[in-house]
């Protein structure tokens, strides 16, 4: 992560938002005073029993590119 939350947001991890969902962009129909965004390094997500980030990287076979 380069400290840019719009770039930062684009890397691979978990990306989790509270508060208000910009509702012209999604068409949500409630709002919040408030948007936290919370961003992690070098996690691991799994999906099932399936590993598809170890360490903050994809698993490129789950991408069809291994």
């Amino acid at each position: 992560m380069i400290g840019i939350l719009l770039q930062d947001e684009k890397f691979p991890g978990v990306h989790i938002a509270f508060g208000d969902p910009y509702g012209s962009q999604t068409h949500a129909d409630w709002k919040s005073k408030t948007h936290v965004d919370v961003l992690t390094r070098n996690c691991d997500v799994w999906i099932d029993s399936d590993q598809i980030i170890s360490k903050g990287h994809y698993q490129m076979h789950y991408l069809g590119l291994a």
